[in-house]
């Protein structure tokens, strides 16, 4: 009787592992209860792309952790590849805790690559219509080894992205801001929640 296990009985055990390596995310909060209730969060590490055009709030689902973060002292980085994001309009952040980097569009990818790696930053936000190229999927690498959480705001979804949450803000409307889940994993697509002002 042979101790060597049948193909079959190693896929069913990669099967029952999962497939692959196991990482353990935690939820950053949102700063928006109903969109913590339905997302759990930003994910750490993770990957979340937020589109919409400009003027549908898109900003406003990102302001509280980048507040909340500088204001416990820790540093979060800015790549604004078109020089669009103007910090005076973002109350409760302190800007000597953000690194703001104004790289080219092609050079955007790479700079978030980088960023993310590092471990220095617990987010990342990224602006612009991207270039990304062959750094898209890179990215995915890129946050799970620093830990990091980047945020991308565009104005339409870029497909090569492996994100892990994907967002569309639809804009403000009386009974509040509407934020459509386009993709989740493991989550409601389609969902959409109202967060009020």
């Amino acid at each position: 009787m042979s101790s060597t296990p049948s193909l079959a009985e190693l896929r069913a055990l990669v099967d029952k592992m999962g497939g692959g390596p196991h990482v353990q995310r935690q939820g950053l909060p949102t700063g928006h209860s109903p969109l913590d209730r339905a997302v759990g969060g930003w994910p750490r590490p993770g990957l979340v792309e937020i589109v919409g055009r400009p003027g549908t709030g898109r900003c406003s689902l990102v302001r509280p952790v980048l507040a909340d973060l500088t204001r416990q002292g820790q540093a979060v980085a800015v790549i604004d590849p078109f020089g669009e994001w103007h910090p005076t309009g973002w109350t409760g952040l302190r800007l000597d805790r953000v690194l703001i980097v104004q790289s080219s569009p092609e050079q955007a990818g790479w700079t978030a690559e980088q960023l993310t790696r590092s471990g220095v930053f617990p987010v990342v936000l990224l602006f612009g219509r991207l270039r990304l190229g062959r750094s898209a999927a890179r990215l995915s690498r890129a946050v799970e080894q620093g830990r990091c959480t980047l945020l991308v705001i565009a104005d339409k979804a870029e497909q090569s992205l492996p994100a892990t949450l994907r967002l569309e803000a639809r804009g403000y409307h009386p009974e509040g801001l509407k934020v459509r889940l386009v993709r989740q994993r493991g989550g409601r697509d389609g969902l959409t929640v109202t967060l009020r002002p």
